[in-house]
């Protein structure tokens, strides 16, 4: 499943630089099993004059705390020329505390912010479902 999904952003991140498609963030859904039970991926790649992967995994509303199983996946990828640095901060038992990162550069910044536009929109319209 992984090689599939491998190619499948392969031919898809082709056909964008082959199309010459810039500042279009169009996402692309890798998988959308949400209204069974399942969960919704999806993901694009930001372009500017640097390209950031975003990567949205979650399951809808669940109702509840954590025990429900709701969960929010959010992957950030240096796709091309990227500039930035992060940071990870963890107690003394070893739980994740907390998470930093820093863009450098005025493009970076630009695809950040489209990125989490993209986050925000994708959790807004499709994950506002309630499922049990």
């Amino acid at each position: 499943m992984k090689k599939i999904k491998r190619k499948l952003v392969e031919i898809y991140r082709a056909i964008r630089w082959r199309a010459d498609i810039k500042n279009i963030d169009k996402p692309f859904v890798y998988c959308d099993d949400i209204d069974s039970g399942g969960f919704r991926q999806v993901g694009t790649d930001i372009i500017s004059h640097n390209m950031l992967g975003v990567l949205v995994t979650h399951n809808g509303v669940k109702g509840g705390h954590h025990r429900y199983g709701g969960f929010v996946e959010i992957t950030l990828s240096n796709e091309s020329c990227t500039m930035w640095e992060g940071k990870m901060y963890r107690d003394e038992l070893g739980d994740l505390e907390e998470i930093s990162f820093r863009v450098k550069g005025d493009a970076e910044r630009e695809t950040l912010i489209r990125a989490f536009e993209q986050i925000v929109k994708e959790l807004k319209n499709n994950g506002n479902k309630l499922i049990k």
